[in-house]
C-alpha cells in the first residue's frame, strides 16, 4: 500500500500516484480514504449529462463515468474504486484528482477554490484565482522565480480560523502550456509531462520544495485579461464576494448536496479576513514577466508583514 496526503487528507492508495505526496506509513494513524483499482459492478440513474458523461452525487455516493476513459465509484466519502477503460493512466488519474477529490471533499463538507497561489519567506500564501487561461499558474510561476515558493497550482481549500483566512494545499502537481514551459527558468526539460492525451499542457512535479501546511492568505488576486495595459485594483470585502464565488472549484457539487448556504457563510467570512485585489494584463501581447513584477511590487512588497502563527510558516 501507498500512503498520500492531499488537501490535509491521509490517502491509503493500492496503485501509485506520483502527483500526490508521500507519507510515510509509521506516521498514519487513520486513513480519510482509500483507492483501488476494481470493477465498478453499479451503475447510477444519470443525473447530470455533460458531453455524454453519467455522474451521479449524494450525501455518501459519488458515480462518474466518461467513456473510453474510465468509471469512478465513491462509497461513503471514504472509498473509491476505479475502472480503468485506456491503457492512459494519465488521463485515467486527470479525472479522479479533479472531480472525484472535489467529490470527496464537499461529502465531507470541504469547499475547494480554484486558486494557484505562492509563499513567502515570512509564512505567508498569495493567492491568484480567475477563468481557466487567466494565468493563474504562469503567475505563481513567473513569481517562484523571482523568490517566491510555489504554494499550490489550480486548487485549494480557503478556510477562516479564529479570526484568520487559511489555505491548504493540493498537491505537488503544476500545470503549464508549452510556451510558458519553454519560457521559465526552473525547471528542466526532462521533468515535464504530457498532462493529458488530449490537453496540450505539461505537467511538473515539485515535491522537493511542496508543504502541505496550511499558511495564512495574506491576500487573493483575481485575473483578467483585456485592453493593451497591466493595471491592478484593490477590491472592497463586498466586492471579493462575487468573484469567490465564481471562483469555486465545485459549483454543481455544491448545488446538489444544497450546499449554497455553506459557500456564501465560507465567502463571508473569507471577504472579512483577507485583501483582494483585481489584476489585468494585456490580451494581445505577452507580458507574464512584466505582470509578475507588477504584482510583486504593488501587492506583495506592498502588503506584506510576519504571519502571526510562527508555527504555520514554510520549510
Amino acid at each position: 500500500m501507498n500512503y498520500y496526503k492531499v488537501y490535509g487528507l491521509i490517502c491509503k492508495s493500492a496503485i501509485k500516484i506520483d502527483s500526490f505526496q508521500s507519507v510515510a506509513p509509521s506516521k498514519v494513524i487513520k486513513e480519510d480514504f482509500s483507492v483501488e483499482l476494481g470493477k465498478v459492478v453499479r451503475e447510477f440513474p444519470q443525473n447530470e449529462k455533460t458531453e455524454g458523461y453519467n455522474i451521479f452525487l449524494d450525501r455518501n455516493l459519488y458515480f462518474l463515468h466518461i467513456p473510453d476513459v474510465a468509471k469512478y465509484y465513491i462509497e461513503n466519502n471514504n472509498k473509491v474504486i476505479i475502472e480503468p477503460l485506456t491503457d492512459k493512466f494519465n488521463d485515467v488519474l486527470l479525472h479522479f484528482r479533479s472531480s472525484c477529490l472535489a467529490a470527496i471533499l464537499v461529502q465531507k463538507g470541504k469547499i475547494p477554490f480554484h486558486v494557484s497561489g505562492v509563499a513567502d519567506e515570512l509564512g505567508n500564501c498569495w493567492l491568484f484565482a480567475g477563468d481557466p487561461g487567466a494565468g493563474k499558474s504562469t503567475t505563481a510561476l513567473k513569481l517562484s522565480e523571482k523568490g517566491y515558493r510555489i504554494f499550490t497550482d489550480d486548487t485549494a481549500l480557503i478556510y477562516v480560523e479564529n479570526g484568520t483566512c487559511f489555505a491548504r494545499p493540493s498537491f505537488p502537481l503544476l500545470k503549464v502550456w508549452p510556451t510558458t514551459f519553454k519560457q521559465q527558468r526552473l525547471f528542466e526539460g526532462n521533468q515535464a509531462f504530457q498532462y493529458a492525451s488530449d490537453i496540450n499542457k505539461f505537467g511538473i512535479y515539485f515535491h522537493s520544495t511542496f508543504n502541505d501546511f496550511p499558511l495564512r492568505v495574506k491576500g487573493i488576486t483575481f485575473l483578467s485579461i483585456s485592453g493593451k495595459d497591466i493595471w491592478i485594483k484593490q477590491l472592497k470585502p463586498v466586492e471579493s464576494i462575487k468573484y469567490l464565488v465564481e471562483n469555486n472549484y465545485a459549483d454543481s457539487y455544491l448545488e446538489k448536496l444544497n450546499m449554497q448556504a455553506d459557500l456564501f457563510k465560507l465567502v463571508t467570512s473569507i471577504a472579512g479576513t483577507t485583501n483582494f485585489w483585481l489584476a489585468n494584463r494585456p490580451d494581445k501581447k505577452s507580458s507574464f514577466d512584466s505582470f509578475a513584477e507588477q504584482i510583486k511590487k504593488e501587492i506583495l512588497l506592498s502588503n506584506n508583514t510576519q504571519t502571526n502563527n510562527p508555527s504555520l510558516m514554510a520549510s
